[in-house]
């Protein structure tokens, strides 16, 4: 089991432990396949994270050093040990990945 970000989950995740908003009351019961409904519901009453079941994902394939280099330029001025500032550069990098993977279809 592992916490993830709600920004992270995914339609198909199942919750390890009941999701409860802050008076206790139960939103999503553990064992529960996440849906768009349920990511909703989460983003609705301010859940920023939640127990999924499974292990850690892979790791995401690196970055072509030249995607990396143009990232770290735009956040140079930033403060990378700040959460949000770090969840954004993370953001930054899956959009690069799937930027990368586009151009790289489109060549094959």
């Amino acid at each position: 089991m592992r916490t993830l970000s709600r920004q992270a989950l995914e339609p198909g995740m199942v919750t390890g432990r009941d999701v409860v908003d802050r008076a206790g009351r139960v939103l999503v019961p553990a064992g529960t396949p996440l849906d768009e409904k349920h990511l909703r519901v989460l983003k609705t009453w301010g859940i920023d994270a939640v127990w999924v079941e499974g292990s850690a994902p892979r790791s995401a394939p690196e970055l072509p050093p030249r995607e990396e280099e143009r990232l770290r330029a735009r956040f140079r001025h930033a403060d990378l040990a700040h959460p949000l500032i770090s969840e954004l550069l993370e953001q930054a990098r899956l959009g690069a990945r799937s930027r990368v993977a586009a151009e790289d279809a489109d060549v094959s």
